[in-house]
């Protein structure tokens, strides 16, 4: 065995050599299990899909599907609504990392992934296909939190300006008894808003220009999809004046996003039949396009897991 002697050891270049330490990557964590994890997802997804048709089973929802239009307008805004938050986010990963076309499948099952398994797990399944697909000089899990953290922002600055536009109108029957949630909600918006913004040097990596850039199109997306969705509403319920369902859609981001708000579909229901007036049709419209939304991601993300355990088994054989 080779002792080394402390003399042959540099004092000052070992106070001012900087330490070299293997980057730390969450993905090398789960290395040991990355057999199981591709089949978890896509065995989720088909589960969520089977579970929505046994839901569905069980109630009467005839009264409700029988709004459905026989136009094909209705399936092309879902499939645009579908598409808003992948393409997007196909542009801000473009400029970011120059990924290849083949991204854009990745980011759609990250978007399935968030909204119908569990929130933020569609950014760890594309962080990993980055560290396997994306022509990377360093690590992708930088840019990846980053993006996340400033759609959060954008989400919350949205969020606080509809419900400073909504409150003097809808505030008082909404809200009801539920004005310390609400109060908690802000303060929570406001509290981790601020927070990023004042240690952004910190937790952070993108620049000034690219986190601007990001920030820009997560606002398109958002008031994309805002109006979107009232568009559906509108397609499938027509008697009710567009602006009306316009105002609904700013309710639903402004419901869903106030984290200390309890019953959030039925405060969301009582916004619905508060602005329409019509609480069977109104209701039965909103449900009828969660039911469609929730049945598209589905069957986008069953279909995308389905593939890449295809990919996966024909590159094993």
């Amino acid at each position: 065995m080779t002792s080394i002697s402390t003399a042959e050891l540099d004092p000052a270049e070992t106070l001012t050599s900087p330490a070299v330490a293997p980057e730390f990557e969450f993905a090398d964590l789960a290395s040991p299990f990355r057999g199981w994890v591709k089949l978890i997802g896509p065995a989720c997804a088909v589960a969520l899909l089977a579970a929505a048709f046994w839901m569905a089973g069980r109630g009467d929802l005839d009264s409700t599907f029988r709004l459905l239009p026989a136009r094909p307008q209705l399936w092309l805004m879902l499939a645009a609504y579908l598409a808003i938050t992948p393409l997007c986010d196909f542009v801000i990963f473009r400029r970011l990392w120059k990924i290849p076309g083949s991204g854009l499948a990745a980011l759609f099952r990250k978007s399935a992934s968030n909204d119908v398994l569990l929130g933020y797990l569609g950014e760890v399944q594309f962080y990993a296909w980055a560290r396997r697909h994306a022509d990377l000089a360093g690590s992708p899990f930088g840019a990846v939190k980053d993006v996340a953290i400033l759609s959060a922002m954008v989400g919350n600055a949205v969020t606080l300006a509809l419900l400073c536009v909504a409150w003097p109108f809808i505030g008082h029957v909404v809200i009801g008894k539920a004005v310390s949630p609400i109060l908690w909600s802000i303060a929570v918006l406001l509290g981790s808003s601020m927070a990023v913004g004042l240690l952004r040097n910190r937790i952070l990596s993108l620049g000034a220009r690219d986190c601007w850039y990001v920030s820009g199109i997560h606002l398109l997306r958002t008031l994309l999809a805002t109006a979107m969705v009232a568009l559906l509403w509108h397609e499938i319920l027509p008697s009710v004046a567009a602006q009306w369902w316009l105002l609904m859609a700013a309710g639903r981001q402004l419901v869903t996003r106030l984290p200390f708000l309890p019953n959030k579909d039925v405060a969301f229901a009582g916004l619905a039949v508060l602005i329409t007036g019509s609480s069977t049709e109104a209701t039965s419209a909103v449900l009828l396009v969660g039911t469609l939304i929730f049945a598209g991601q589905v069957i986008v993300g069953s279909v995308l897991a389905l593939a890449e355990l295809a990919r996966s088994a024909r590159k094993a054989s």
